[in-house]
């Protein structure tokens, strides 16, 4: 379960998507006191990055100790376990350094050192560090541009990035990067992409895919303007 106190607050929404599902994956796994012993293993599952981690710690959603332990600060308010169904956790080290505030979230009573809040570059304004990069820049300036014309009304795409960037990499696997790139291009003209809000996994589509690859004049089903579109 999820407070809505939690994970509908400003503060929480305010961080960028990979961290909300490295914190809703954390709280999946976590044990009946909130407990996480592989924060990082977990972090690479769901393809989130250091910087999700460092995140989450930052904005206090997250209390870490030394030892590489994490536990979830809103546990408690976020969860609710009968007597006879909990299990305390194993890890008594750091849950004696905790105490649980009225509100019911965690307090840890020692220093907690909280690496600085990594000030991030968007995608659009730098060198794509791999091959799903480059393809997600290429889908970012275009969303861009239709945010800017009015076509779209969400500044930020509405994307699950863990599924589009497998998908993403399939695709790259099969089609090669070229082919992917000069498809996301042509995607912009697409009527009914754009009609759909504009969304990378749309494109990426089996066979929306493949009318772009095929397509040699860089416009498919174009034969009317693009109205606004509404998320």
């Amino acid at each position: 379960m999820f407070a809505k106190s939690i994970v509908l607050s400003d503060a929480f929404l305010d961080m960028p998507a990979t961290a909300r599902c490295l914190y809703f994956t954390l709280n999946m796994v976590a044990d009946d006191d909130g407990f996480v012993d592989s924060p990082k293993a977990i972090m690479r599952q769901c393809m989130a990055s250091e910087d999700d981690l460092k995140i989450l710690i930052a904005k206090f959603f997250l209390i870490p100790f030394d030892s590489g332990i994490v536990v979830i600060r809103h546990w408690r308010i976020n969860n609710y376990l009968r007597s006879d169904r909990y299990t305390e956790t194993k890890y008594l080290n750091e849950k004696s350094t905790l105490e649980v505030e009225k509100t019911g979230a965690y307090k840890c009573n020692q220093p907690v050192k909280v690496a600085e809040t990594p000030q991030r570059v968007p995608l659009t304004e730098r060198v794509p560090k791999n091959d799903i990069e480059r393809v997600e820049k290429e889908y970012a300036l275009n969303y861009q541009q239709l945010y800017e014309r009015g076509v779209v009304k969400s500044e930020k795409p509405i994307v699950n990035w863990a599924q589009s960037r497998k998908l993403t990499k399939d695709c790259i696997e099969k089609y090669g990067l070229e082919k992917i790139l000069d498809a996301v291009r042509r995607s912009i003209d697409n009527k009914f992409i754009v009609s759909k809000g504009y969304v990378l996994t749309t494109i990426l589509s089996a066979g929306m895919l493949a009318q772009l690859i095929n397509a040699t004049d860089g416009r498919i089903d174009n034969d009317s303007d693009v109205g606004e579109v509404d998320f």
